[in-house]
């Protein structure tokens, strides 16, 4: 019979290891106080803050006369900042700029969504529901570097599905690819009574909705 010795090797403890975590300072910070006075606008709702040419910007959907969403006279709206902290007094984003788009008090603007396109352009994708068919539609603003002149342009009125045309709600905001392309998040609705048509026409029939992206390969030149 043999004898088998298994030595056994003890390690001393390893001394303990420390690791830093980012620890980031959250502060919370009003960009525009919503009250129904001169100057404000009650409903604030769908904000995209975006860095851009040195400042930071921030796009959402507001309304000067009611807390209530989706209601006629529903605009986006664009301000700025240099520290997050301090902002400048919200402006009507479709009516600043070279070509502003014509004033519509039944409108209903919808869901501005931000890219910072390769540090050369500010985009901005948002919904125009308009009654007015030469306004109605998906839309496409941007922003050059060193200007705060927004420049807009349509990118398509209405989208059909299975031969039935449906109106196009900006959902989400920009991605810009490794590739170049960019895609732009958007929900087709059909027979949406808050989502078309400045406040829809409400039906007994059921709405219809589908997801979906157009995209661009030349810089938003074209989309499909």
């Amino acid at each position: 019979m043999k004898l088998t010795l298994l030595a056994v090797l003890i390690l001393a403890p390893l001394p303990m290891r420390a690791y830093d975590f980012y620890q980031p300072q959250v502060k919370h910070v009003t960009i525009h106080e919503g009250e129904l006075a001169e100057g404000h606008y009650a409903y604030n709702h769908m904000p995209s803050v975006e860095w851009f040419d040195g400042r930071f910007h921030c796009v959402w959907g507001g309304h000067a006369e009611t807390h209530l969403e989706g209601k006629p006279g529903q605009v986006n709206v664009w301000a700025t900042s240099d520290d997050f902290e301090h902002w400048s007094a919200p402006q009507r984003l479709a009516q600043t700029g070279p070509g502003a788009l014509p004033a519509d008090p039944q409108c209903v603007q919808w869901q501005p969504n931000l890219l910072n396109y390769r540090d050369r352009q500010l985009w901005c994708v948002w919904s125009f529901n308009s009654q007015n068919p030469d306004l109605d539609g998906l839309y496409l603003s941007t922003l050059e570097k060193g200007s705060l002149d927004w420049r807009h342009r349509r990118i398509q009125r209405r989208q059909a599905v299975n031969g039935q045309p449906c109106a196009i709600f900006a959902s989400q905001n920009p991605v810009l690819l490794a590739s170049g392309r960019v895609l732009a998040p958007v929900t087709l609705t059909r027979r949406d009574p808050k989502h078309d048509a400045g406040g829809g026409h409400k039906t007994g029939d059921t709405v219809l909705r589908w997801n979906a992206c157009f995209y661009t390969d030349d810089g938003g030149a074209t989309w499909q």
